[in-house]
């Protein structure tokens, strides 16, 4: 910076104050992505976000995909079995982005992909669920999360949750959670909730920006 000069900085909030709110539904396209190929109660090797992301004040450079509809930061994590958990939770999976977590099936049919897109400083990483089935089949999702770089945004996008229809399913989970399972926020009505249904949805998870002159 000059002397005499001035300069504008952009800088977020600390990590406990995500706010949630609903946004238009305008999932990307699915056809470039990686595939991942995951069966009943598994999570996907370490797979590059493509930039550093930052979630609840920490720089991520790899995620990994549970087979039971989150994303997790943690190289430890389970699957998440059997049902969505009620955020936050210190004692179960942590460190996650949930978009439809409760018991899935990817064995059963349907495809999961990844996908990096854009140039710095505003890539994008997309990951996709795409007609992934419940246990023992039926009651199909399809989801896709959307980290931003930079503002360190999330969005999800539902073009299909249709809940618990057959009254086969335990609670369905979308949310975020800190890596301690101290701190979470979930869309309202959707914590372990058997009863919530999505169909061209969109919420996005943010923190607020201050710009300092």
């Amino acid at each position: 910076i000059c002397a005499g000069g001035a300069a504008s900085l952009l800088a977020s909030t600390p990590s406990a104050t995500y706010s949630v709110s609903q946004v238009p539904f305008a999932p990307v396209s699915a056809t470039a992505g990686i595939s991942v190929p995951l069966t009943d109660e598994s999570v996907s090797a370490a797979l590059p976000v493509g930039f550093p992301f930052k979630f609840y004040g920490i720089d991520y450079t790899m995620f990994y995909i549970s087979s039971n509809g989150f994303l997790t930061f943690d190289p430890f994590t389970g699957p998440g079995c059997c049902s969505g958990q009620y955020l936050p939770n210190y004692s179960f999976v942590k460190n996650l982005i949930a978009f439809a977590w409760e018991d899935l099936d990817p064995g059963l049919g349907g495809t999961i992909s990844y996908y990096t897109t854009g140039v710095a400083p505003d890539r994008k990483l997309v990951v996709s669920f795409d007609n992934i089935q419940h246990y023992q089949g039926g009651d199909a999702i399809t989801a896709q999360v959307i980290l931003y770089e930079t503002s360190n945004k999330i969005e999800i996008h539902t073009t299909s949750m249709p809940g618990n229809p057959s009254n086969s399913w335990f609670g369905h989970t979308m949310g975020i959670e800190n890596g301690d399972g101290s701190i979470a926020l979930t869309v309202p009505g959707r914590n372990a909730d058997a009863t919530w249904t999505a169909t061209n949805d969109a919420w996005k998870f943010s923190l607020p920006d201050y710009i300092y002159s």
